[in-house]
């Protein structure tokens, strides 16, 4: 989560304080403890910049010690920190929450699968150095930029017609049912087939 204080246009960048468990008196002071450990070596190397610090901390401590009234902001992309309101289950009037949809970026920060941008013919954006590549007739490979290595050998590759015949090789009377999923190496979205069986001397068996 990005937190912020607007009166001072101070941020504290989310990799700052993830995953902790505290009040906003005990962020701003952590912030501040954090400032304050390189100071003596600021000072050294540059004083006025120190000194620059040393008045933000100043105003920085007034804030947390509830010596001044300011605004916090909580900005969590993945909606899982909040402030608590004392008065629960009323409203507080000092609390508000809004809500929003996440940006391309803040998804695939998150993890999650990203629709490639697409153009005026609605077909999917290349950069030029796709494109460069296709035009010379190679074949392309969707996994090459997201580490697959030498190309095919990476992961196994085959059309759909190729993979239910080599199912179908085997005698089980059970049906083949998919499973959507999604690619490890590149994140497109496919299809798990798999099916159950009976093993000699094991009870069943479930074969993807």
């Amino acid at each position: 989560q990005l937190s912020r204080i607007p009166e001072l246009d101070f941020e504290i960048p989310p990799e700052a304080q993830r995953g902790t468990l505290s009040t906003v008196e005990g962020i701003i002071m952590r912030a501040v403890e954090e400032l304050q450990a390189l100071q003596d070596e600021r000072k050294k190397a540059d004083p006025q910049k120190a000194e620059a610090i040393d008045q933000f901390l100043i105003k920085l401590r007034s804030l947390g010690s509830g010596e001044a009234a300011f605004t916090f902001v909580l900005d969590d992309p993945a909606g899982n920190s909040f402030i608590e309101n004392p008065h629960a289950p009323s409203s507080d009037a000092l609390l508000s929450v809004s809500f929003y949809e996440r940006t391309s970026e803040q998804q695939a920060a998150l993890g999650f699968l990203v629709d490639p941008p697409t153009g005026e013919s609605g077909g999917p954006l290349q950069n030029a150095s796709t494109v460069e590549a296709n035009s010379g007739g190679l074949p392309k490979v969707p996994h090459g930029s997201v580490g697959a290595v030498a190309g095919r050998r990476a992961i196994a590759q085959g059309n759909p017609d190729e993979i239910a015949a080599a199912l179908c090789r085997y005698t089980a009377p059970e049906e083949v049912d998919t499973l959507p999923s999604t690619c490890g190496a590149c994140g497109a979205a496919c299809v798990t087939r798999f099916f159950a069986t009976s093993i000699l001397f094991t009870e069943h068996g479930l074969f993807l």
